[in-house]
């Protein structure tokens, strides 16, 4: 049986062990890249669809009260 003082010791092993854990990560920032200038115009979304010859914009006619969120997906050539 585990009497208190060995719980106790087990906990302050347990927490020096995550503190030393969490030093470790903390010195590793995460960084995200973006990708660099490329020289093209930033576009909106109906440009970006267009791109596709199989787009019609005529399917998605636009509706104020209509909330939902449809899906696109287009194929790379």
């Amino acid at each position: 049986m585990i009497n208190k003082q060995s719980m106790k010791s087990i906990f302050v092993v347990w927490a020096l062990c995550m503190l030393v854990v969490g030093i470790l990560f903390a010195r590793h920032k995460l960084t995200a890249f973006a990708e660099g200038a490329t020289g093209k115009e930033y576009t909106d979304v109906l440009a970006d669809l267009q791109a596709d010859e199989a787009f019609d914009a005529a399917g998605y006619p636009e509706n104020a009260s209509d909330h939902s969120i449809q899906v696109v997906q287009m194929r790379k050539a």
